[in-house]
């Protein structure tokens, strides 16, 4: 049997936001069968709002969160929790809307 873990995946990059948006939409449609959650706080390119990421089954929310603080590195960090989740292939499909 596979062990349900945690991975935390770090960009220090920031997303567009409707390309982020479509391709987890697909992902969580058609990949995500080990996926049980995802959650994260995302850096937004063209936004001073940090959004809030938050996904359960096949639902997924990306709201704005709250301003940037002026002393706050900007960054995203998202955490995957899940069985047989790939590291490589999850960060390769969100490297894809950085930018």
């Amino acid at each position: 049997h596979t062990e349900v873990v945690s991975l935390t995946i770090v960009f220090d990059q920031p997303f567009r936001l409707a390309a982020l948006r479509h391709r987890l939409l697909v992902y969580l449609t058609f990949q995500a069968k080990g996926l049980y959650r995802m959650k994260g706080f995302i850096w937004v390119s063209d936004s001073e709002e940090q959004y809030l990421l938050q996904s359960v089954g096949k639902q997924l929310n990306i709201d704005k969160n709250r301003p940037w603080r002026f002393d706050e590195t900007r960054k995203s960090t998202l955490v995957f929790i899940g069985k047989s989740l790939q590291r490589k292939g999850l960060e390769k499909m969100f490297q894809q809307c950085l930018g």
